[in-house]
């Protein structure tokens, strides 16, 4: 097909607009990918995606896999610049390369595919009957074929990643809605029925023997006091009162000084002379990242950030641990900010949070 004819540019235009459409990416990239193809007179071709540790998937494929150029294929992925050859078994560059003598390859071009300079794969096209087969408007076709497709991958990838993160907040809630059952089932659900039949049993006795029905009353004064410590945990598992009594600085000061009266690790807690208003959203965010540590620094860069560091152990040793970590960063994640951990001699978890607007 000559490249300055109006059916070219229908077509052109036709890849642009199919992969515009809000479908599902491999059907689109297949089709645009056999529309370039045609556009440019090739014989095979193959869209490639480069996952982070540079091993590399064949997503749509047109001919033989084990006879494509490496050596061009990896020459563009580390350039991140378009690569025409005229004649491959000629060239001076390639003429070493095993693949372009094994299989006889002659016209050969590869694009990378760019999005947001993020490099996610390549394009590679080849004609191993004649030489000077591509000119530079098929370079062009091709490389207007990558930008598209490009945009396209990346918001495939980008909602993959946005389900899985959705299902993962889905597990997380599961996760502590499930412990709040388990404590109310195991805890509050025994205590109070056994409650329930002690009184019945003093009812029943305190006329014939009031002592002993006094002892039972004053028995069960101790249990409904440690009933009321289980649902204040519970409460304040789910938000502290004192954030909204004290604000986010003097509840975490409290709860470190509750810490101090029953540990022997000495906190330091290093703040800035202002805060912004936080939401209470981010401000329960904080308090989850806030726990059995040494060191913490609270401070704004563009962002509210939050770093605890101790000397202890590694966290992610510990179960138990592991598991709020996972609801703590979840937690970060849902807000739109991010939680790191770190271990050297030390555990050190740094939260970073969006400011209100």
């Amino acid at each position: 097909m000559e490249t300055n004819t109006v059916e070219f540019l229908e077509r052109l235009l036709d890849i642009s607009r199919i992969m515009a459409e809000n479908q599902e990416p491999d059907p689109l990239l297949e089709y645009a990918m056999q529309v370039a193809m045609e556009l440019v007179n090739a014989e095979q071709g193959h869209l490639i995606l480069m996952a982070t540790d540079r091993s590399l998937e064949f997503r749509v494929t047109h001919g033989a896999l084990e006879e494509i150029s490496h050596s061009i294929l990896n020459r563009v992925l580390e350039n991140r610049e378009p690569l025409r050859i005229t004649d491959a078994l000629s060239s001076e560059e390639f003429e070493g390369a095993p693949s372009i003598q094994d299989f006889r390859l002659r016209s050969i071009m590869c694009v990378p595919l760019i999005s947001r300079e993020i490099l996610l794969g390549a394009v590679y096209v080849e004609n191993r009957s004649n030489a000077n087969v591509f000119q530079q408007p098929h370079l062009d076709v091709l490389v207007f074929f990558a930008k598209q497709a490009a945009v396209l991958i990346e918001n495939a990838m980008l909602t993959a990643s946005l389900q899985q993160a959705r299902e993962q907040l889905v597990i997380t809630r599961e996760e502590e809605r499930r412990r709040i059952r388990r404590d109310l089932h195991s805890e509050l659900g025994p205590s109070l029925a056994a409650l329930r039949l002690e009184l019945e049993t003093a009812q029943n006795v305190i006329q014939q023997d009031t002592a002993a029905a006094g002892e039972m009353l004053e028995d069960m004064q101790g249990e409904v006091e440690t009933i009321l410590r289980n649902v204040r945990r519970l409460v304040y598992d789910l938000r502290p009162p004192a954030l909204d009594e004290l604000g986010l600085i003097s509840a975490i000061e409290e709860y470190l000084a509750n810490c101090q009266r029953s540990t022997s690790l000495r906190f330091e807690f290093v703040v800035p002379a202002e805060l912004p208003v936080l939401s209470a959203a981010v401000e329960a965010a904080i308090r989850h990242a806030s726990a059995k540590h040494c060191l913490i620094q609270l401070y704004v860069d563009r962002m509210l950030i939050l770093e605890v560091e101790d000397d202890g152990q590694d966290a992610s040793e510990d179960a138990h641990s592991d598991m709020e970590l996972a609801s703590m960063r979840e937690r970060a994640a849902e807000l739109g900010g991010t939680l790191q951990v770190m271990n050297s001699s030390g555990t050190k978890i740094t939260v970073q949070l969006p400011l209100p607007e």
